[in-house]
């Protein structure tokens, strides 16, 4: 046989004082014996009030301080004992002042539960007021359920052995943690919506299934699920479902809160940084439109924009084009402008281990040798004219290699004036779009103009040396004609002395020692 129960209606009468049996009694901080704002109230006593039962209302004015109420046995109210049978009390809980009121059951009993915590804010604020039921647990036991529509606070207790009261759970292991929310998760109850990721060790990761579900109750897409989490550590968190990962920074950095509602068992969260668990390994912050930040903006963990005299800035002011520069130590060091083609300036030194150029013929056109181009470019002069050098070496001939030193910084440089080059190949030559017109050289143009200087120098030279080897060519042949004929003459010499020899000696015969002395001498 069920046990009738009958709702118990007070008319209230207020008092600070007095027997007030049905009334709402006032509290002020200094009646029935409270100690620092603390009181404990035995519902079953018939003195705990000024002597008398307490009422089942109470006023508090907590103007001075935060007040803390102990309610112990709430089944054994005046209404119990007047009609000696079974009751659902109700109480009513009133902050006057501008502190928390702060209400707790405490029972014994073999069905006692763990006790629970309401919070009433101040006077003005919503849920000043507090509605409450005594309600009989099993074995006799007694607990408060309020209808606390404000509760900033929320009892932490961890997640595999969260406790009666507590509705935050409280989650650190190492390992990823899944929960299926339609079922009990947490130490043998629903899970709370609300979470504390304590990552003081390692980085903390748990995935809501089911999040849809709320006390074991479906809602899929008759309503939303709201969802707390808080990362209380030095490491990030992750909170996901089974499609997309949300990130949560480590405490004492922005994005370490995160508010989420649940649709279709889907999360959707404030949180910007997340990424589709099936198909990205990082996580992106993504937002609907521009960012804009007025202030210091950090990189990573240390690098930072905007700070003292090292800073980025964006600058459209007519006529210069539109551009983005970056100052280190108050010296501007790039800038990247947003002119046709893009591109920009590099401001300073700069140092790289390799440079490349695109340079692919598929991105060209109107090609020709660099040559007829400057042969077409130099007021109709031929390649051979008076001083006898082709265009590029013409040009080349006229510039003017120069030392010089930078105004921004003194190490001594070698170039050229782009004044200079102007007059003389204007294509070298830009002119920048700024407030004082400042002229640039196309130094990589120099390499062609360059290469194609020498290479005229090496067809002169090598036309020389075609024409010395032609001209040594014939010296040879003549002197081994004229060498020839010097042997020949020889040989005809030697041939003629042979000769005049026998001549000599046929003649002589006969002739006396005196003739033949005066025609050798005559001979000679």
């Amino acid at each position: 046989m069920v046990a009738q129960r009958k709702v118990f209606e007070a008319a209230y009468l207020t008092s600070d004082s007095g027997y007030r049996r049905y009334g709402c009694i006032k509290l002020d901080g200094s009646n029935y014996g409270g100690s620092g704002g603390v009181y404990t109230f035995d519902m079953s006593s018939t003195t705990a009030c000024d002597s008398r039962r307490c009422p089942t209302c109470f006023m508090v004015n907590t103007v001075y301080r935060h007040v803390h109420m102990t309610m112990l046995n709430c089944d054994k109210s005046d209404a119990d004992t007047a009609f000696s049978s079974s009751t659902l009390t109700k109480y009513e809980f009133i902050n006057l002042g501008n502190h928390m009121l702060t209400i707790k059951d405490a029972t014994s009993g073999s069905g006692s539960q763990e006790p629970r915590d309401y919070q009433v804010p101040g006077i003005g604020s919503r849920g000043a007021v507090m509605t409450c039921y005594c309600i009989v647990g099993l074995g006799g036991g007694s607990q408060l359920a309020c209808d606390s529509s404000y509760q900033p606070i929320h009892a932490i207790g961890g997640q595999s052995s969260l406790g009666f009261g507590k509705n935050c759970a409280k989650v650190s292991q190492s390992s990823e943690l899944t929960l299926q929310l339609n079922n009990v998760a947490c130490a043998n109850r629903y899970c709370p919506t609300c979470f504390v990721l304590d990552t003081t060790d390692n980085s903390v990761s748990i995935i809501l299934q089911y999040c849809s579900y709320y006390g074991g109750v479906e809602q899929t897409t008759t309503a939303l699920v709201q969802y707390s989490f808080v990362n209380i550590g030095v490491n990030k968190a992750y909170v996901g479902d089974n499609v997309r990962t949300y990130a949560i920074n480590q405490q004492g950095y922005g994005g370490n809160y995160m508010n989420c509602v649940c649709y279709n068992s889907l999360l959707m969260c404030d949180a910007p940084t997340s990424r589709l668990k099936s198909a990205e390994t990082v996580a992106y912050a993504r937002f609907p439109e521009g960012i804009s930040v007025n202030g210091p903006t950090r990189f990573g963990d240390g690098s930072q924009v905007n700070v003292a005299d090292t800073y980025m800035r964006y600058t459209a002011t007519s006529p210069s084009t539109p551009r983005v520069e970056f100052y280190i130590a108050a010296s501007r060091s790039l800038q990247i402008t947003g002119q046709t083609g893009g591109g920009g300036k590099l401001h300073g030194t700069w140092t790289a281990d390799n440079s490349v150029t695109t340079s692919d013929r598929r991105l060209k056109t109107d090609i020709s040798p660099l040559q007829e181009t400057l042969l077409l470019s130099s007021a109709g002069k031929t390649p051979e004219v008076a001083d006898g050098l082709s265009p590029a070496q013409r040009i080349i001939s006229q510039l003017r290699p120069v030392s010089f030193r930078y105004l921004a910084f003194g190490d001594r440089r070698y170039g050229f004036l782009a004044d200079e080059v102007e007059e003389v190949m204007p294509d070298l030559v830009i002119t920048e779009n700024d407030e004082n017109r400042t002229k640039k050289l196309m130094l990589h143009d120099f390499i062609a103009l360059l290469v194609s200087g020498v290479q005229s120098q090496q067809q002169v030279l090598e036309t020389i040396s075609r024409r010395g080897e032609e001209r040594q060519n014939a010296t040879a042949a003549r002197l081994s004609f004229l060498e020839q004929e010097l042997e020949r003459m020889r040989t005809d010499v030697s041939q003629l002395k042979a000769q005049t020899g026998k001549c000599w000696t046929n003649c002589t015969n006969g002739m006396s020692q005196a003739e033949s002395d005066k025609a050798s001498t005559t001979a000679v």
